[in-house]
């Protein structure tokens, strides 16, 4: 197979792996695919094994962001990152594929560190943005989190979600409320929702009361 199928194959391995398309996801796999998981010591054997495990995966995905794909031939690399309960999980993918099916996978799962403030002068944080998953995401996760729009004006912090809306709260004292349409999030990163909007745009979903009746969150 050519190198530019293969690569086709893992665009449609991750785009599915990002929105939740079991079946979609593990076609890449050969039936007698092996799995390691060399940080816990796993190894899962059979592709219905694997999707198994991920289907009842107690947590779900929350965002997912690809950061590069490299490859050659047999031996594909992908370097992408995941959200678990509200933390980014940097995450290395190195495939081994047989007959335009992938054979052997080994998955790497990174914890993040603080930076030690000694190396401050040689270094600069890599900004990182991770798009949310709208049908994957545990809104709950949210409340209490700075809100910030797309030109980076912070507008408060989420104080309840509604069916299609969640509530920004905006000063304690004599505050602001907005109501704001799900879909205007952009990513959840760091503790911070990003918008979509800019505060210009934000404003117009300002609103007096923010609940439907009183005492509903």
């Amino acid at each position: 197979m050519k190198d530019e199928q293969i690569r086709a194959l893992l665009d449609e391995h991750w785009a599915a792996s990002a929105t939740g398309d079991l079946e979609k996801e593990h076609d890449i796999y050969a039936d007698n695919v092996v799995v390691d998981y060399p940080q816990s010591m796993e190894r899962i054997s059979g592709r219905q094994n694997i999707q198994a495990l991920r289907e009842h995966q107690p947590s779900k995905p929350a965002g997912f962001k690809v950061r590069r794909i490299i490859g050659k031939g047999d031996l594909w690399i992908t370097e992408y990152v995941i959200v678990y309960e509200e933390r980014p999980v940097p995450t290395v993918s190195i495939m081994e594929f047989h007959d335009g099916k992938v054979v052997h996978e080994t998955q790497y799962f990174a914890e993040r560190f603080e930076p030690p403030a000694w190396r401050d002068q040689w270094v600069k944080l890599i900004p990182e943005t991770v798009e949310i998953n709208q049908n994957q995401f545990d809104w709950n996760e949210i409340i209490s989190k700075q809100v910030i729009t797309a030109d980076d004006k912070s507008i408060g912090h989420i104080d309840g979600i509604m069916d299609s809306e969640f509530i920004v709260k905006q000063r304690f004292f004599h505050p602001h409320y907005y109501r704001i349409p799900r879909d205007s999030v952009y990513s959840y990163n760091h503790g911070e929702v990003k918008l979509k909007l800019s505060e210009g745009e934000v404003y117009k979903f300002k609103v007096s009361q923010p609940y439907p009746f009183s005492g509903a969150k």
